[in-house]
């Protein structure tokens, strides 16, 4: 699944935090409200199957998303939580792939604030199809 998708899924439905546009591999900086999408490694070492990729399954997109959520820290805490309910443990549909999506961490993880003092998050995500 390409980070393309995953944005896809991301922004449409529930999953959707309709204030904040999403970006691939870096965030706008001017934007104090924004999330980025960044591949990142996968949350356990993949097995090769027998008779090779083919065969597999099931595939695992892993991705960070990084969420700026202005500079009032009880909405942005908010926020976060309520795009971490939004994705944990939802099913997806994306054009001939069903799947389903597990968040890695209990809670968005508060990275601080930037130095305009704007909130991040970061939820790690497997996207599984």
């Amino acid at each position: 699944m390409s980070l393309n998708e995953v944005k896809e899924i991301i922004c449409r439905g529930e999953h959707c935090l309709h204030a904040v546009q999403f970006d691939l591999h870096e965030i706008a900086k001017n934007r104090e409200i924004a999330g980025g999408i960044y591949p990142r490694r996968g949350s356990r070492n993949r097995q090769e199957n027998v008779g090779g990729k083919q065969n597999r399954a099931y595939d695992v997109t892993a991705v960070s998303v990084l969420l700026r959520l202005g500079r009032d820290g009880a909405i942005a805490e908010k926020m976060s939580k309520d795009f971490y309910e939004a994705m944990a443990g939802k099913n997806f549909t994306l054009e001939d792939k069903s799947g389903f999506v597990k968040v890695i961490y209990d809670n968005p993880i508060w990275l601080g604030a930037d130095s305009r003092g704007v909130f991040e998050y970061v939820i790690d995500v497997d996207f599984i199809s």
